[in-house]
């Protein structure tokens, strides 16, 4: 279920599934221009939970390892994202859209990161 103009709307009906076409048929022309990012919890064997920010580029299914940090701060996010940028250099030109969720790890300071480089 998703929501579109404040409704719910349920994918049974037939215009639930044009629009679903239509999304699918937008993000698939556009997956090599998208890159998303989340964060991985790591359960050890000495059951720490180390957190894991990954980031895949959808056209490729390139996975790149940000970093692994215990304790994550927006802070230590953002610095890992800059990283990121830098390491990817011109290929990161190609990348238009980032998707994430709504962590609040992932802060204004870390949506700004791509805005540098144009994305």
């Amino acid at each position: 279920m998703w929501t579109r103009g404040g409704s719910a709307v349920r994918g049974g009906g037939g215009e639930g599934r044009q629009s679903r076409r239509r999304l699918t048929g937008h993000v698939a022309a556009q997956a090599g221009a998208i890159i998303a990012c989340d964060f991985l919890v790591v359960e050890t064997v000495l059951l720490k939970r180390p957190y894991v920010l990954v980031f895949i580029e959808h056209g490729t299914r390139r996975l790149h390892l940000a970093g692994v940090s215990r304790h994550p701060t927006g802070a230590w996010t953002t610095q890992q994202a800059r990283n990121l940028v830098m390491d990817l250099g011109d290929h990161f030109a190609g990348l238009r859209f980032v998707i994430h969720d709504r962590d609040p790890l992932l802060t204004s300071a870390f949506r700004e990161v791509p805005r540098l480089r144009s994305i």
